[in-house]
């Protein structure tokens, strides 16, 4: 019974219980945005909720407070009400994507949900669909050919941060190479600098970007995003409860209204 798990579980321990369930309440989200900030326009699909992965700096700490990991397995619902909004205004061009509470292809091994996905939007000539992952595990993308409307996105961070913040990612070499054998596979790919994390040796960017063009070319890419840490009152106390090795938040922060 869900009752009797512990409500004080790490992110890790939580990942290690999935729980089966539906989606509740709105199945396509548009994003929030930020007051007085331009939106971008994206819809998300909150297919898992929660991530095993462990990053230190995740602000899903932050607001996420079930004990557990969930997987939302109801395909044909989540599909009809995409279908439905897409269909609603075929002139306007829709963003979707998967990534926002929880890895896109983190569980994609087990549930292969990846192949629904590509099999319904290969027909959808008004919509451009991302998984958005920090893994590489795309096994189940790699038999697909007709993917031009499919982008697969990477978080990308100098290899110092990615071992020493981001626990149980692909490497970025692995996902360098996952990148690689997309492309070849006539995928686009999108890269994600986000967080950008503030290190004593910053030129590491510099040759994260260099050994990036060294997998793939500029024409591949579909988007790059970049972004600073979101540092929410709460995220310091959860971090610092989480990852009590992190030097995250030893650095200087200024408040921003």
């Amino acid at each position: 019974m869900i009752k009797s798990i512990p409500q004080n579980f790490s992110p890790e321990e939580r990942s290690s219980i999935l729980v089966l369930a539906g989606i509740r309440g709105e199945i396509l989200r548009s994003c929030p945005g930020s007051h007085g900030r331009l939106c971008c326009n994206y819809h998300t699909v909150n297919l898992y909720v929660g991530c095993p992965i462990g990053c230190t700096y995740c602000i899903l700490q932050s607001y996420l407070n079930q004990p557990f990991t969930i997987i939302n397995v109801d395909m044909e619902n989540i599909l009809s009400d995409i279908e439905k909004t897409v269909l609603s205004d075929k002139q306007k061009l829709f963003r979707i994507g998967t990534g926002e509470l929880g890895d896109s292809l983190v569980y994609d091994p087990i549930t292969g949900f990846s192949k629904y996905f590509i099999d319904f939007f290969s027909g959808m000539d008004n919509c451009i669909f991302e998984f958005k992952t920090k893994t590489d595990y795309i096994e189940n993308l790699l038999p697909y050919d007709n993917t031009t409307n499919i982008v697969v996105g990477f978080s990308m961070n100098p290899e110092n941060v990615a071992v020493k913040e981001e626990k149980y990612s692909a490497t970025i070499k692995e996902r360098l190479c996952a990148s690689k054998r997309l492309v070849e596979k006539n995928y686009k790919i999108s890269l994600h600098f986000d967080p950008i994390i503030n290190i004593n040796n910053f030129p590491d960017y510099e040759n994260l970007v260099d050994q990036i063009f060294t997998y793939v070319s500029p024409e591949d890419i579909a988007w790059i995003s970049m972004g600073t840490l979101r540092f929410t009152r709460d995220l310091k106390n959860m971090i610092e409860y989480n990852y009590p090795k992190s030097s995250i938040t030893c650095d200087e922060f200024l408040e921003n209204h």
